[in-house]
């Protein structure tokens, strides 16, 4: 029975994940105890900081963080032997205190892109409950534009997305990056319109509900960005995606 819950945890797992915690994989451990903590005062700024600039830009959450620990998801050396996945980046809620979140970054600190990583992921702490391609675009966008802000973007930044395993993300990227060219500010509420998937805590953006809410003459503009993208996002049945009912 252990090993089939292992199996399963390392089925689910992705580069960014940052839309996947372990919370909804049905497993009782206690996954940070297995993975190497990362005590590096330049994160916990950057987290801060990065955290910070999310709130400031007109980005509506209820979603309270107040503990945020972070975890190079690297196996500790007594843990080697176990099946368990590594190098993978993604945000674990604790269940037990929503307000706790864990951060596990799928590269070490001196790494080129540890930066983009981390900062992808801190932006799921808006609603790390969404699991959803539009969501992805959102953090991918942010991690790039905020990491060039301070001069931690490498400069081959986008080969992480250039991968074929990525190719979602590069396509989220790209349809969320033309979607703020036709509502700058719009697009950044996309986010406040969810809806529950299933009988659990998973929520998908219902992407009809946040169109509606867009002047007439740029609907037909967002729907016809999405219709480029949706092909390709669709596809994946690991993190929703809804196409525009219009």
């Amino acid at each position: 029975m252990f090993f089939l819950r292992i199996l399963f945890f390392v089925v689910f797992i992705l580069l960014f994940s940052g839309c996947l915690t372990f919370k909804n994989l049905g497993h009782e451990n206690n996954w940070s105890e297995y993975y190497q903590k990362i005590i590096h005062p330049k994160s916990q700024i950057f987290i801060n900081e990065a955290y910070l600039k999310i709130q400031s830009q007109d980005y509506e959450s209820d979603f309270s963080v107040k503990t945020i620990n972070l975890y190079r998801s690297k196996l500790k050396s007594e843990y080697k032997n176990f099946l368990f996945d590594e190098n993978f980046s993604l945000v674990e809620v604790k269940e037990e205190n929503a307000e706790e979140i864990n951060i596990y970054v799928g590269v070490d600190v001196d790494h080129h892109n540890y930066y983009f990583l981390l900062a992808h992921e801190v932006f799921h702490l808006i609603n790390p409950y969404i699991k959803d391609w539009y969501m992805e675009g959102q953090a991918t966008l942010f991690a790039k534009n905020y990491c060039l802000s301070k001069n931690l973007l490498d400069k081959n930044w986008i080969n992480i997305l250039n991968k074929k395993e990525n190719k979602r993300y590069l396509a989220s990227y790209n349809l969320i990056k033309e979607i703020k060219s036709i509502v700058p500010n719009d697009y950044k509420k996309m986010i406040n319109y969810t809806m529950r998937k299933d009988d659990n805590n998973w929520l998908s953006i219902d992407i009809d509900k946040w169109i509606d809410s867009l002047e007439l003459n740029k609907k037909i503009m967002v729907i016809n960005v999405i219709k480029k993208y949706e092909n390709i996002l669709v596809d994946d049945t690991s993190t929703t995606f809804s196409s525009p009912s219009h």
